[in-house]
């Protein structure tokens, strides 16, 4: 896969899925959002972040880069 994303592609677009959500787990780490190519996560320091979907393009890179496991890909 080329482009700005490091995980597999989600494909939830396709599928008419939602984006992929952040749980409590989040610590507010900041990795998601300093990876995401859209800038579509938002939020400060050690506070759960959060997904705007409508930027959200689902490639996958937060869920990839969270080292909580706090993003889940929507099923």
């Amino acid at each position: 896969m080329s482009g700005p994303c490091s995980g597999p592609p989600l494909s939830h677009l396709q599928q008419g899925k939602p984006h992929p959500t952040i749980d409590p787990r989040c610590k507010g780490c900041g990795k998601c959002r300093k990876n995401c190519p859209m800038e579509a996560i938002t939020g400060a320091a050690k506070q759960v972040h959060v997904i705007d979907p409508e930027k959200c393009i689902n490639c996958g890179a937060c869920v990839t880069n969270c080292p909580f496991g706090a993003i889940a890909a929507s099923k």
